[in-house]
């Protein structure tokens, strides 16, 4: 039986995600679309959990995301 390790990366979108008028949490991602988001991560390992509100916000929405760092 193997255990695996998981890192847990968030990521806020500030505006409307309909639109396309507002702006990510990381400077990196400036210009991107939501696709080109989940693009960027994907590449890099990380998939697509869940998505969540941001506490104190009403127009903006985490994207939270998992990826394994170890297998035991």
């Amino acid at each position: 039986m193997s255990n695996s390790s998981f890192e847990y990366l968030v990521v806020t979108f500030k505006g409307s995600i309909w639109g396309g008028d507002g702006e990510w949490g990381r400077p990196e991602l400036e210009g991107f679309s939501t696709e080109q988001v989940f693009n960027h991560f994907g590449a890099q390992g990380w998939e697509l959990v869940t998505l969540g509100p941001v506490h104190g916000e009403t127009t903006a929405v985490s994207y939270i995301f998992k990826r394994v760092v170890a297998a035991a």
